[in-house]
């Protein structure tokens, strides 16, 4: 019997990435600086952009 190597499928690499780059602008915007004006709240877009 002979062993194959397993080998990392580059989707599942590339699901790891995005995953990982996700969280850190979900986390990222949580350090926006927020305002009393909902207009000037601009931490919202990055926080609803990271979730999708």
């Amino acid at each position: 019997m002979s062993r194959s190597k397993k080998y990392f499928h580059q989707d599942f690499v590339l699901a790891v990435i995005l995953l990982l780059v996700g969280i850190a602008f979900f986390a990222g915007s949580f350090m926006i600086p927020r305002s009393d004006n909902p207009v000037n709240n601009i931490h919202t877009f990055p926080q609803l952009a990271s979730e999708h």
